[in-house]
This record gives C-alpha cells, structure tokens and sequence, in this order.
C-alpha cells in the first residue's frame, strides 16, 4: 500500500554566497589567482602589508639583509620568486619549504620535544634553530629517541587576517617583486619608515595604577581573564588537554618564563611583545591583567609553582607608581550586531534530544565550578548531527536578518539533506573562530529542534535508490566531505528578497529548493518548495527522520518518491515542461503508507493546488490497478472536493 501527495513548485531566484577568505581562495583554480595577481595586485600597497605587525613577516623573513633562523630572504629568491610560488607558500607553507628550512622534530630521551630547523651537523650533534631562541640549539644525536619531518613554521590562515582577496593580491605582487628586484635594488620598493613603524603605546600606559590593577583581582575578574584567554591566547599556548598550534609558544603549565613571571614581567610581555609573541595591542590594562590572573590561578598555582611568584606589599611597592587604570573594556560582539541577510553559511552542531553520549563532569569543568561557585556542567560527546556545508535559513520575517528571527531551517549542501530545523529566542551560541574567536569549537543551535536528519546522504543514490553513505570516515568515526558528484553536487545558492534558494544536482537532474514556513491552525509548518527538471527514472528524497516525526511514527526514515512524467511521444523534446509537471502519469509517492491510519487517526497533509481539471489530489492505493478494495482519495469533481 503507498499513498501519494500531488503538488506544483515552482519558484525564482537571484545568485549570492558567503565563505572566509582562506576557504574561498582554495575553491579559486591557481591558474585563475595567478591572473588576477598579475593585474590587480599592487606592489606598493602589498609592502605596507608585509610590514604590519599582526601579520608577522618581517619576524621570520628579511629584505635584502640577509637570511634569518627561521626564514629565508625573500629578496635572494630570483627565478623560484614566481606568481605561482608565492601564491602557494602563502596558503599552503608546508608544500613549498625552501631547501634549507625544512622543519624536524626530535623527542629525546630526557621526554622532552625539540621542534626546528636543522643549521648544520657534526658526527655527533644537530645544530637546530629553534622558534623564540636567538641562537640554535645543540641537540646530541645520542639522547635522540626518535625524530620525524614536521610541517613549516610558517603558520596557515594568515590570510585571514587581510581585509580582502584585493590585499592577497597585493601581497602576492610585493613579495614576487621583493624576488625579481634582488637584494641590491629591493631597497625602491620599500614603503617609508613613518609610515611601518610601530605605533606608539597609548598616553596612560605610562602612568598606570598596577598595583591598584593586580589589587582589584577578585572572582568575576577571573571568569573574564579566562574567557579571553581560550579566544585569544589558548590557539597557539593551548590548555590543559590541548597542546598549542605552536611548537615554541610557551606550554604555562610546564614551561619556564623567559622573560619573567611575576605579573609585571607578563603584563609588559603582553604589551610589548617578546621574541615571537606580538604585543596584543587589541586589550586595555584591565583586561591584560585579567589574562595574568587567570594563567597564574588555573596553570602556575597548582601544575607549575616554580613559576607562581608571590604578590606581597613589598611587590606590589616597587610597581611603577600611577594614577590612571586606563579605558574600560568595551564589551564589542559585532557577530551580533551583524546583519548577515536571510541565511548565513557556517559549520553547525545541530543540537536536540539524544543528538550526545554522557562524558560527565572533567576535572577542569570541576576546578571551574569551584572556582564560580556553581554546579558543574556535565561534558557531551558524540554530537553527531553536524552540518559542516550548513546553510542556516531564518523563515520567520522580520527586520534584522537570520540572527535576530525564531524559526531556523538548516540546509546541509554536503549531503544536500535538511540537517535540522529549530525555533527559540536564540539563533546558536555563537562560539567559534569566526565568531566571538575560540578554536576547536563551532557554533551550536539554540532552542528546539523540531526534525532533523541524521548525518547521510538527502537524496539516495539516482542509480542504485541506496541511502549508503560511501563518504570517508574519519578518526572520530563521523563521514566527511561531499557525495560524489555523480550522486549529488552543490551549484549555489540564489536569492530573491529572503527568499533563499539552493541549486543542486541529484544525478543530472537539476533541482531548486527553497524553505519556507508559514502557520497553520496557530502552528508553525516547515516547508521545502522544490523545483525539479524532467528526469528519467524515479528519485528518493528523504524528508525526516521518522522518529522525530508527528505522524510516521514506525518507520525508521522518511522518505519521498519522485516519480517521472510519461512524455507523449509525438510531443518534441524542446517543448517538453522545464519544471516537474503533474499531469495524470506523474506524482510524488510516499513509500511504508500502512503506517497513516485514514480512518482512525488524525493527519493533516498541506498542499497548494492550482487545477483546470477533475483527478485524484491524493491516494492510499496500490501502485498498479484503477483501483483497490478500501483504497481512499481526495479527488475533484465537477469542481468539487471529494
């Protein structure tokens, strides 16, 4: 027994899209970014770029002052100093190591982990420079447990701290410019000194209050210094179960100070920057000291006492004496005040009841607790409902776009399935590097999940009708990646209004989607309008998972059979319908109908019809045959419903 629903789609669209600046350059063909270098990049402009301190080039490269440690001279690169060499340097450092500066790590037998660049050798030491020492480093081949190839010190996604693909641009023709002048005429392509040089520490900075600063140190100020801490500080120094991104930034729970531990020390090596580490310009007095607070108390006091200096009356004397604590922290969240339009493309943990495995309560959440004076939150794992290609959708309307509505749709174009639908107060939490700045996070739905599909493909496949997830399967055991093309591809996305619509492939069978929501009866209903060419043998959608959903409450999954229009014969190919036609031959098909009760059981089916003829709308019946004994439709006649 099936029952079949017959409905029209139909829908217009406008092209848009939204990606960070790393990932949108490596969907860039090379050719294609070679060109573009070539004619807008600006050499001039791409030297004030390589001097700015965020970036950090000039720590690692000079320009016709000879090679450092850690990098070579850009300006005695001469024919390697292609377009294309600098391109992929720049976005992927570790497969285009100059010979000389391959990176190696060495763990010895003293446990300890020695990560650099071998500068010589004799027969019995490495001589290795090492990031953060002004001298290499001796390494006897002796206390060498084991040694392996590392990947560049140069670090990945430094572009995403330029503005625009134009800076990349620019940077890319300067620094290919630095190679073909050579080190004798480099000097004419270098910005004046004004205008690179650091800017000056603010006014207040040197009649600052610190006494007064470490004295007001109290519980709220900790919570805050430890917020900071994981967005700023925890990517490269890293935390109590996570080793930094950084081989030579300093590990607060085991390492030692080189540059002073008391709170003074740190306080001017946050300022002013130290080796390495470049001075976090971006924090007021108040919020630095609030960064040392939380590092001496959750890292110093309990795993590394040698390092916890003492605060005292006779410190806190010999301070710099001051009257000024320096500007309040402004509380700026721009991710929230942002109107991102009616969808937003990120990575979402779809959250929802027993969507997680029970970790309970880790030692540092417990610590914390303590600290906060508040229960321990319990830890999860194994969230397993993520949209890592989501398109977030508001269906609500309403000014302010996607982060300020209530209704949400989530649109996985990985797998090309609805990962998830919610309503609530909130949109996500927020959390993540392109958010409010924390690492290994990404952001979480807020409020109710009303459906969702669990990870897998949308659609099965067009050949085999299989929802067989053949995607590879990663460490974690979660499947990564796109279906393969010949299955289903992503297109783009369009827009019309705040009307968002998806263009994709099933196959060759092109299909548009757009989702909408709209009241029934003081209940909101989620919608997936779908536009789907002509295609020569049925297609299988799956719509939800069933045990989340109202009606269908046996089945495992929920699925939607779309089945093809028999064409006329006589009928020319060219004058064929553009869009899914439902002329008598064609309907969508729903498969396990036993399970809706006609007769016993409340069910609601919502459909717009717009018809000149009498026919069925909707049948519970057989496939084959006019007709079966108890079958039951919705029908018209005489312009009627039935």
């Amino acid at each position: 027994m099936r029952f079949c629903v017959f409905l029209p789609l139909i829908l217009a669209c406008f092209p848009v899209a939204a990606q960070n600046l790393e990932k949108r350059l490596g969907t860039i063909p090379i050719e294609r970014l070679e060109k573009t270098a070539r004619f807008l990049g600006d050499p001039v402009s791409g030297a004030l770029l390589f001097h700015r301190q965020e970036l950090g080039c000039t720590q690692c490269h000079t320009l016709g002052k000879g090679s450092r440690l850690l990098g070579p001279d850009l300006s005695t690169m001469g024919d390697r100093s292609t377009v294309r060499h600098v391109i992929e340097s720049i976005l992927a450092p570790s497969k285009r190591m100059e010979k000389g500066y391959e990176s190696k790590q060495f763990l010895l037998d003293s446990g300890d982990i020695v990560s650099g660049m071998v500068r010589g050798q004799t027969e019995d030491t490495y001589l290795v420079a090492v990031p953060g020492k002004e001298e290499p480093q001796t390494v006897e081949k002796d206390a060498i447990e084991a040694e392996k190839s590392s990947n560049s010190m140069m670090p990945v996604g430094l572009v995403n701290l330029l503005a625009n693909e134009r800076d990349f641009y620019d940077l890319v023709s300067f620094v290919t410019k630095v190679g073909s002048l050579g080190p004798d005429r480099v000097a004419s392509l270098l910005p004046e000194a004004s205008l690179i040089a650091p800017q000056p520490l603010p006014a207040y900075e040197s009649d600052l209050d610190h006494a007064g600063l470490i004295g007001s140190w109290n519980q709220a100020s900790l919570n805050k210094g430890r917020r900071l801490y994981l967005s700023i500080c925890a990517n490269c120094h890293g935390t109590h179960n996570e080793k930094g991104s950084l081989p030579n930034a300093l590990a607060f729970a085991s390492g030692k100070f080189k540059n002073g531990s008391d709170p003074f020390s740190m306080y001017k090596t946050i300022t002013h920057g130290y080796s390495m580490m470049l001075p976090q310009r971006q924090l007021v007095p108040e919020q630095k000291y609030q960064v040392i607070q939380y590092i001496r108390e959750d890292y110093l006091r309990e795993h590394n006492p040698s390092q916890y200096s003492k605060i005292d009356r006779a410190y806190l004397a010999k301070l710099p004496k001051g009257s000024q604590r320096g500007p309040a922290a402004s509380v700026e969240e721009p991710w929230l005040d942002m109107d991102y339009g009616p969808f937003l493309i990120s990575t979402y943990e779809m959250v929802g009841p027993n969507t997680g495995r029970r970790l309970g309560i880790t030692p540092e959440e417990q610590r914390l607790a303590a600290r906060e004076k508040r229960p321990p939150n319990e830890q999860w794992a194994d969230n397993t409902n993520f949209a890592y290609k989501g398109i977030a959708v508001r269906l609500d309307v309403g000014p302010g776009g996607v982060s300020k509505g209530s209704h949400w749709i989530a649109f996985d174009h990985d797998t090309m399935r609805v990962a998830g639908a919610w309503t609530g107060q909130g949109f996500i939490d927020w959390h993540g590097i392109l958010f409010d700045g924390r690492h290994a996070i990404t952001p979480r739905t807020v409020g109710q999940q009303h459906f969702a599909n669990p990870a897998g493909p949308g659609w099965a496949h067009p050949e085999t009708d299989s929802f067989e997830d053949p995607r590879l399967v990663g460490k974690d055991g979660r499947p990564y990646g796109p279906l393969p093309r010949e299955w289903a591809h992503y297109k783009g996305l369009y827009k019309h209004g705040d009307q968002v619509v998806i263009s994709y492939t099933v196959g060759a069978t092109p299909i548009l989607e757009s989702p909408r929501m709209r009241t029934v009866d003081s209940t909101a209903t989620y919608e997936r309008i779908i536009n789907i060419a002509p295609h020569g043998r049925p297609l299988t959608m799956r719509v939800a998972h069933r045990e989340q959903a109202v009606n269908f409450k046996q089945a495992k999954e929920g699925t939607v059979r779309l089945v093809p229009a028999v064409q006329p014969r006589d009928e020319p190919a060219a004058t064929q319908p553009k869009a899914f036609a439902f002329d008598g031959t064609t309907h969508i098909e729903l498969g396990d109908a036993d399970v809706l009760e006609m007769r016993d059981e409340d069910f609601t089916l919502t459909a717009t019809i717009k018809t000149k003829q009498d026919g069925s709308i909707f049948a519970k019946t057989e496939r084959e045959g006019s007709w079966v004994p108890d079958g039951k439709t919705l029908f018209i006649r005489g312009g009627r419903l039935c």
